[in-house]
Order: C-alpha cells, then structure tokens, then sequence
C-alpha cells in the first residue's frame, strides 16, 4: 500500500482495526496524552479525537504507538523491517525528491501579524512539563554550504503565538544550525506537521549530512516525494502535509526550555534553548494535528526509534560479512535505544566481542548482548 498523505495513512490503519475515532469532548491539557498513553501501553489502537475543547481540528496521536503501525506505514512486517529498510535506502538516487507547484499544504496561508500557533490544538503532556509542545515534527533545514535538505523531529516548545522554543541534541540539525550562526545568519527553517509515514520516519532516520532524507522517504516508499516552495523562506516542504510552519532561528538568542517528560520516562532539567520565530502557517481545508506521546516505555518514542536497529544492523554489516548478522534488537526496557541484542551466525572464536565492539560505537547504545546460532 503507498500513501500520498497522512490522511490516508490515517484511513488504512481504521480499515485494519489500527485506529478508532473519539467522538465525545476532551481536553488538550493532559487528557489526550493520558488517554493515548494508556492506549499504547495496552498495545490499542491509535486515537483520532475528533472534538477538542476549544478547537474545530482534530488530534491524532498514537499513530506510531505500535511496531507494527510504524511497518504498516512502511509496508514491510516487523520481523522484516530491518532488512526491508536497509535495501531500500541503497536507492536513494533513484528517488530524489520532485519540486511541484503547488499542493493540499497551500490550501490556507497566513503570514507576518496574523500567524498565531494557537489557532492549533497544541498540547499540553505531562503535568510537570513547562507547557504547551508540539512535538510531531519534521523540521527541514538545509547546508548553507552544500544546499543538501536536512530533516529531523524536535520538540517546540510555545513561548509566543509567533515564537516556539527549539530543543536540539548535537546531531545534524545542530551542526547546520552552527554554519549559518557562525556566518552571523539566522538558520532558516520550515516545520512539517502532518506528513506521511514516509518522510515522519526520515526524520527518525540519522543520516549522513551530505544525504537528502526525503530522497530516502522517496526510496521507503518506491515513489519520489512531492514537495512545495515555501512562502518566506528558501525552503521545500512535503506538499500534502497538514500544517507547515515557515520562519528562522536566529543567533545568541536563547530562552528557558524544559522541563519535559522524555522518552526514558523522566523530565529533562529546564536549560537555554535557541528560539524560532515563526513568520508564516500554511495549512490544508479541515487540517488534522499529529502528537506523539513520550514517556516512560512503552510510549510512542520507542517504535518510532526502531530506525536505529536497521543503521545498526548498517553499521555491522560495513565489517562483517552481511550473512553472518541474523538480527538486530533494541529492547523496549532500554528505550529502544541504549539496550541492543544481536543473534549472528559465528564463524569463528571471538567473533561476538569483535561485533559487540561495533554495535557500542553507535550513539546511544550502552549495552550489548550478542548470541549466535548452534551452527
């Protein structure tokens, strides 16, 4: 199954019993996330809220909530996904992404003092979170230098109708970032809400930086990816997303982010985080808002994070013969990230230190066990 947008991603999952409609009133304070939260952990469906106290668009969360909701997206099966996601990214050249004029994200625009975030039904997580966060995010940069595109999902954390904070680890979006403040410029930046199953995992994907992550949605899903010229910056965005927010982040300006409950299940420590300022919302007729739910495992974080499974398996298979590695396994109990088994076929004595050895080299992972078949 190929899907053009979320919308009909959203379709499919209700035809196969993956998603159900909430129809009476809820509360975008705390009750949304609870609700989804207890979905996930009881391995349910995912949620559409259809009426939101206060708001005409719907919330959709818990969409990722399951391994088998994230494969469905990519038409593949958990037990082949790794596999299945490693020969796909090999094509990346064949599945640049195509630049049209126009799209479904374009139906509605807003600029200058009219954007406003709260016209969404931003919510509100954990109670000891600091506020309001929208963290469903594809958030496109690209290289000042090479002009690749770079996406990557962050939390924006809402200072101002105009103005979200932007938290980042030092992964590629804050390399990128670094080049243009080093420069004096402010980083422009546009923040996808609402994409297709395709490019929300790209962005979960860590990359190369000299690699386009829709060129990589594009290959997951056998069909380049549409993309629109932005209205205020030089920037593309996916044409059928929901809701795109345009604007820049400047430099040596920095606000109080945090705390938010994170994907361990504990609240990070309130710090500085850059700002962006938001200078114009483009949105789709009727759109729908997409949460993600974090917090202790299991939440939605952890299927999401099985991207790191196939760059493990990537990464072993660079010094092992490609046979030889039979699986790879991040646990849920370690996030889905610091925790990971790997059953090989051995060849040799000391084969499992050696591929242990390589396994610990890729961030996060902190603790490895490596079984291998009788023969």
């Amino acid at each position: 199954m190929l899907f053009n947008d979320f919308r009909e991603f959203l379709d499919f999952l209700e035809d196969k019993g993956e998603l159900r409609r909430v129809r009476r009133s809820v509360d975008r304070y705390l009750e949304t996330a609870l609700v989804t939260k207890k979905a996930i952990e009881e391995r349910g469906p995912a949620l559409l809220f259809e009426n939101v106290k206060g708001y005409g668009v719907p919330i959709a969360s818990g969409v990722y909530g399951t391994q088998r909701r994230v494969c469905l997206g990519l038409n593949t099966t958990p037990e082949a996904f790794v596999k299945d996601y490693v020969k796909r990214s090999q094509r990346l050249s064949d599945f640049s992404p195509r630049i049209v004029s126009s799209g479904p994200c374009k139906e509605n625009i807003i600029k200058g003092r009219k954007v406003d975030l709260n016209k969404f039904p931003i919510t509100w997580h954990a109670e000891r979170d600091r506020g309001w966060y929208i963290d469903a995010t594809c958030c496109i940069v690209k290289h000042p230098e090479t002009k690749t595109r770079n996406a990557s999902v962050h939390r924006l954390f809402i200072h101002a109708k105009n103005q979200t904070g932007l938290w980042m680890s030092p992964f590629n979006l804050w390399h990128i970032i670094m080049r243009y403040w080093e420069q004096g410029e402010a980083c422009p930046m546009a923040v996808a809400i609402g994409v297709d199953p395709y490019c929300m995992m790209a962005a979960s994907t860590s990359m190369p930086l000299e690699e386009d992550e829709f060129a990589f949605a594009g290959a997951q899903r056998g069909k380049p990816i549409d993309m629109v010229r932005c209205e205020t910056v030089d920037l593309e965005v996916p044409a059928t997303a929901e809701i795109v927010l345009e604007g820049e982040i400047p430099p040596h300006e920095r606000k109080l982010e945090a705390p938010f409950v994170e994907f361990t299940g504990y609240y990070g420590d309130e710090r500085l985080a850059p700002v962006f300022n938001v200078k114009a919302i483009t949105y789709r007729d009727h759109p729908i808002y997409h949460d993600i739910i974090t917090g202790p495992p299991p939440d939605e974080n952890q299927p999401m994070l099985i991207t790191n499974m196939a760059e493990i398996y990537k990464l072993v298979a660079r010094v092992f013969p490609e046979e030889s590695i039979l699986d790879v396994y991040l646990t849920e109990g370690g996030c889905t990230y610091f925790n990971c088994v790997v059953r090989i076929k051995k060849r040799y004595p000391g084969q499992g230190k050696q591929v242990a050895s390589a396994v610990l080299s890729y961030q996060g992972v902190k603790n490895v066990i490596v079984g291998a078949d009788a023969n």
